[in-house]
């Protein structure tokens, strides 16, 4: 795992002390491409590559950090790039006001690559640090050993049996 987030101080376990888990507190569009293209397409494994963006969004883009957008044509860009050289899967799950904007620029012909977003190209909601959100529910259902398709439709629905705002949501999956 490969963390970037300007907060340096997250306590997992809940136990009151720093658990240092942050790589990089200063992130910027070219380190997190250096991420994908260098660090994770270096290391010593077959598997899936997973790309996980909590954060604002665009149409089309996606702040890295205040001052440091990426657009989904330089996301495609940095995955072709990792999946040229290492031939392995990639599954991005993206979860962020107009996220879905980003799937037709993300699906790319001949690579093995899933797209997760928490809706379409309107906004996105989430409450309580994000224990109410479209990723939160996503990830639980995936922690109980469910695909990541079945997680899929069963956070959807939880969104929209959760009433306004989040029944607006329309996640995407491709």
């Amino acid at each position: 795992i490969h963390y970037m987030n300007p907060l340096p101080w997250h306590d997992l376990d809940g136990d009151g002390y720093g658990d240092n888990i942050v790589d990089d507190t200063s992130p910027t569009v070219a380190k997190f491409g250096q991420a994908i293209t260098t660090w994770a397409a270096s290391q010593d494994t077959d598997g899936h590559l997973y790309v996980y963006l909590i954060d604002h969004g665009g149409i089309d883009n996606f702040m890295i950090f205040p001052n440091e957008i990426i657009t989904a044509d330089q996301l495609k860009s940095y995955l072709d790039t990792f999946q040229t050289d290492t031939e392995r899967k990639v599954v991005v799950i993206i979860e962020a006001c107009k996220s879905g904007s980003f799937t037709d620029n993300l699906i790319a012909q001949n690579k093995a690559r899933i797209v997760i977003t928490s809706t379409d190209d309107q906004d996105s909601y989430m409450q309580l640090s994000g224990r109410i959100s479209f990723s939160q529910f996503l990830i639980d259902r995936l922690l109980t050993g469910d695909s990541l398709n079945a997680a899929y439709l069963k956070a959807k629905q939880q969104l929209a049996n959760m009433g306004l705002p989040y029944s607006r949501m329309q996640p995407k999956l491709v």
